[in-house]
């Protein structure tokens, strides 16, 4: 090992510096006798040791001191560098600035660029040297353009890709993080799993649990791993579990939460929806309406339509969105295999024996004058109010039971007819 003292001149300015070089004279050492690199630099001290100290001594509105790298021999440029700028270019303001050479044929015309950028403040930009968070990744490509990638090269029947995050300075654990699973524990499969931490009294001790999960063919699972439909959302919960919720934090006059539906890939609008209403349209007043579209020639144009609405008396209004005090409202057609009515008051009455029957004539005499039978509502009334099938049945066996009365007494009648004539026949006969 040989020392030497190399002296080296700017400007009349002599600079020394004792240094050591290996017997075979290609690695130099300063601040060490045995050198494991072309130049290596020892500082031994207790305090923070600047074993390099690059220095611009100038002024400018814009200046950076560097170090430069070129690797290749016939390369007669820089491949890259390490600059410490102030006051940087396009104002981006002081950093330390990563560049390398802009791909491109001739490596040598090459310019090198700025990839990476280290703010004062601790603010990272990958691809921006004007970063506006920790860490900020911008890529300029027409293409997909991939800002990040972890990637996990080993190979195991469970494994993970995870990007994590604590939140809290006191936390010694990740709060949440974002796992990229192959062939996952519960025999899951693929996916993409978004996991956080189980509440607890100490955080720390808390475990990550997946939450939501993505899988290869488009399947959300939220509170499962394995969903067996487009999304399928589990809450394990003793009370009532809400597994989804709308929320309409506006407030006006008319406003509605609504979950549309669109069937058909070629239609451009929806052809249903649910909607919570509030103060609806039509003063029908806080309801669930239910709304299709109307049939056309073109679907695409259609508008939707509100065919069933539940009000929160538990009204329901089918083809009118206002029952009006009708637990069930249909504007239309009912069809049906069989209808059950429940009324009081059915009509047995007729045939207890201090029931007073109307005379025939006293039927005759209303008929004339109110052109209907009594108890039982006109034309122009059912026109006017419909009809109430339990009370219209009710009226109309009335009706039937004194008609079955009147027949009875008109069959004594004959039958003491047909005896009064039988008597006389017989006596005729005698004469």
């Amino acid at each position: 090992m040989k020392n030497f003292v190399l002296l080296i001149s700017f400007n009349l300015i002599y600079i020394s510096i004792t240094a050591q070089i290996d017997d075979k004279g290609d690695k130099v050492g300063i601040g060490t006798s045995n050198p494991n690199a072309k130049l290596e630099i020892v500082e031994n001290s207790g305090t923070d040791g600047v074993g390099l100290r690059l220095t611009n001594s100038s002024w400018a509105s814009y200046m950076a001191t560097s170090l430069e790298f070129k690797t290749g021999g016939k390369k007669s440029v820089p491949t890259s560098k390490i600059s410490s700028i102030m006051n940087g270019a396009g104002n981006a303001g002081d950093r330390l600035g990563f560049f390398v050479q802009n791909n491109g044929t001739n490596p040598n015309n090459n310019s090198l660029v700025e990839k990476l950028s280290l703010l004062p403040n601790g603010d990272v930009g990958v691809g921006t040297s004007n970063p506006s968070a920790k860490l900020e990744i911008v890529k300029n490509s027409g293409t997909d353009a991939v800002g990040l990638r972890l990637t996990n090269s080993s190979w195991a029947s469970h494994m993970a890709t995870s990007l994590e995050f604590k939140t809290g300075g006191k936390k010694s654990v990740p709060t949440s993080k974002i796992s990229s699973i192959m062939n996952g524990a519960g025999n899951a499969g693929d996916r993409l799993g978004f996991f956080v931490q189980n509440n607890g009294t100490n955080p720390n001790n808390n475990s990550l649990v997946e939450k939501l999960s993505l899988l290869p063919n488009g399947d959300v699972g939220v509170g499962t791993s394995n969903p067996n439909a487009k999304l399928e959302i589990v809450k394990n919960s003793g009370t009532d579990a809400v597994g989804l919720r709308l929320t309409n934090s506006s407030w006006t006059s008319n406003m509605a939460t609504s979950l549309e539906f669109k069937t058909g890939g070629k239609k451009s609008v929806p052809t249903s929806k649910i909607s919570s209403i509030m103060n609806g349209a039509g003063n029908a007043g806080d309801r669930l309406g239910f709304f299709v579209q109307n049939n056309g020639t073109n679907p695409n144009n259609n508008s939707l339509v509100e065919k069933l609405s539940l009000l929160p008396n538990g009204d329901v209004g089918i083809g009118t969105i206002n029952p009006n005090g009708w637990k069930l409202a249909v504007n239309g057609k009912i069809r049906a295999k069989e209808i059950k009515v429940e009324t009081n008051n059915w009509p047995d009455f007729v045939f207890e024996k201090n029931y007073l029957l109307p005379t025939l004539k006293e039927v005759e005499n209303h008929i004339n004058v109110k052109g209907h039978l009594k108890n039982i509502p006109s034309a122009k009334e059912i026109e006017e109010n419909g009809v109430l099938l339990g009370d219209m049945n009710s009226k109309l066996l009335q009706k039937i039971e004194e008609l079955t009365l009147y027949t009875i007494q008109q069959q004594k009648e004959i039958e003491k007819l047909k005896s009064t004539l039988k008597k006389i026949i017989s006596e005729n006969k005698k004469l």
